[in-house]
């Protein structure tokens, strides 16, 4: 009898394991207003749709947000364990997309971050400003606060901030698509110059995913993955973006170990040039010289061989204007006029032998001004500020406020609808000169032109997705995550470098809709490299993984 009770609960035990609880449908939520004018709070609306016991009462639910609305945060966001999903409607010419921002206590403080992500966290059509109601301080939007997570933008406006999407966690993916960053600077009594839109610091992230953005007056750095050599990411992907008006690097990193930039323009970028003065402050290696897209040395096969990393650079414009070119030439600073990228650089691509997976298409590569059909706002400011840059003492955003940066009468948050922004050009060599024919750039600036991020991509993304394992590189055990939108039958195999089967994980199994994670053990296993495929129907992926004993 007591053996018979064990084998029970054991088979209990067996079946909770293998068969998955089934997911919620998806739903929306309008987060309604009484009227335009009306202010709604979402701070309580999201945390507060729970069951009497405290569960989600959908955790796949949609919270849709209305044009011409003001939604405050009375306090940050917690999503533990569910996937945070925001919308907004359709863009609008008549009413301006939903506003959030962090609203203030009767004391005048305000909470920071707007969104602490426990769970994966998407959101779509919103303008952020990025400070509390009185444009005091600035805040960050979203804070991934586990390891694992996946964040997602998309045309969004973020406007102001820093670290506007941050993670100290590792294994985080970040998908940022067809968002227009302006004015990227932190205010408050704390203000410096290195401000970031993705900040993914000191640690190794899963996939970082930028295509179709626009970053338009940053005096700190749009990007910041990582700093140090063994903060990898797995996959790194910048396409079809523009950056105008930035004073630092677009990259605070050099170390890439697999990575493709293609089909960008950089105009008035890093334009306080390579000052020598700041490399230390900026990379961990001083003797890094600076360009537009930094490449150096890992220097350890631990981290990564250098044979392993795969960069590719293709079909991407850099532009630096005279009064630039001037400001730098007049600044007490040693600083030299910036390229695309340095010879020490370019000589890592020459060198097929160390770095056979190292390709710079210099044939695809553009040094011209794009020609802007309307000048850059601001123009005349920017360049001030950026010689105060390289002066000292090094100046605080309220200097570059002082500098008339929005205008001697306007206070530094402000908020205007529609923006008159416009960043089409007319280069003829740059209008076709991607690698699919479409512009260099963000697309976005040219509506009729079928944008380069494939919507039937992401559809696939969101209906059938694999994640990187973690962690990565891993001894003798990893997870691997996937997620099917729809319920199906299932493999999931792990081959080794010769195309041989090593392990069957799932074996065509019906599997149902949502999140599922998979043990690998690779005891068995000698130290390389190994791939592992999800099929389900149609669809397949594959990931690559690590086993180092």
């Amino acid at each position: 009898m007591k053996n018979s009770t064990i084998y029970l609960l054991t088979l209990v035990f067996l079946m909770s394991l293998t068969f998955p609880i089934f997911a919620q449908a998806p739903d929306t939520v309008w987060v309604e207003l009484d009227d335009y004018s009306e202010n709604y709070t979402l701070t309580e609306t999201i945390e507060g749709d729970t069951t009497a016991t405290g569960e989600r009462n959908n955790p796949n639910r949609v919270y849709g947000l209305r044009n011409g609305g003001w939604y405050y945060l009375t306090g940050r966001v917690r999503n533990i364990g569910y996937h945070l999903q925001l919308t907004g409607e359709e863009r609008s010419a008549e009413l301006h997309p939903p506003v959030v921002l962090m609203n203030i206590d009767e004391a005048g403080e305000s909470d920071n971050p707007m969104f602490e992500a426990s769970g994966d966290i998407s959101v779509r059509n919103i303008y952020f400003l990025c400070t509390d109601a009185l444009g005091a301080v600035t805040k960050r939007v979203i804070v991934a606060f586990v390891e694992g997570v996946t964040v997602k933008a998309d045309n969004c406006i973020f406007e102001y901030g820093h670290q506007t999407i941050y993670t100290d966690k590792p294994g985080v993916s970040v998908f940022a698509t067809n968002n227009l960053v302006r004015n990227l600077m932190e205010i408050g009594p704390k203000s410096t110059n290195y401000r970031f839109f993705i900040q993914t610091k000191k640690i190794s992230s899963d996939t970082i995913w930028i295509e179709n953005n626009t970053f338009l007056n940053c005096p700190g750095a749009p990007l910041a993955v990582s700093t140090v050599k063994d903060g990898q990411q797995n996959y790194f992907h910048y396409v079809h973006n523009t950056v105008v008006n930035s004073s630092c690097q677009t990259f605070h990193f050099a170390y890439w170990g697999n990575a493709t930039f293609k089909n960008n323009i950089w105009y008035s970028a890093l334009s306080m040039g390579d000052a020598e003065s700041q490399r230390a402050k900026q990379l961990s290696d001083a003797h890094v010289p600076f360009s537009i897209i930094q490449v150096d040395t890992i220097g350890s096969d631990e981290i990564m061989p250098e044979a392993d990393r795969v960069i590719n650079i293709s079909n991407n414009a850099w532009f630096v204007p005279n009064d630039i070119l001037q400001m730098q030439a007049d600044s007490s600073h040693k600083t030299s006029p910036i390229s695309l990228i340095t010879d020490r650089g370019a000589g890592m691509f020459a060198d097929k032998e160390t770095w056979p997976g190292l390709s710079y298409d210099t044939a695809s590569i553009y040094n011209e001004d794009p020609g802007f059909i309307n000048e850059p706002d601001k123009r005349s400011e920017f360049v001030e500020f950026n010689a105060s840059f390289l002066s000292k003492p090094y100046p605080t955003i309220d200097n570059f406020f002082d500098s008339d940066w929005l205008g001697e009468d306007v206070e530094p948050f402000a908020f205007t609808w529609p923006i008159s922004d416009d960043l089409s050009y007319t280069n003829a060599k740059l209008l076709t000169g991607s690698d699919d024919g479409t512009p260099l750039g963000d697309l976005n600036w040219f509506p009729d032109i079928t944008s380069v991020v494939d919507e039937s991509e992401f559809k696939t993304v969101t209906s059938f997705e694999l994640n990187q394992n973690y962690p990565n590189p891993f001894n003798p055990s990893t997870t691997i995550n996937y997620y099917l939108q729809k319920a199906g039958q299932v493999k999931l195999t792990v081959y080794n470098v010769k195309g041989q089967k090593v392990k069957t994980l799932v074996d065509n199994k019906k599997i149902n809709s949502g999140h599922h994670s998979v043990t690998f053990n690779g005891d068995a296993l000698s130290s390389g490299v190994y791939f592992y495929k999800l099929e389900s129907g149609k669809n397949s992926l594959m990931k690559k993984m690590l086993l180092v004993k």
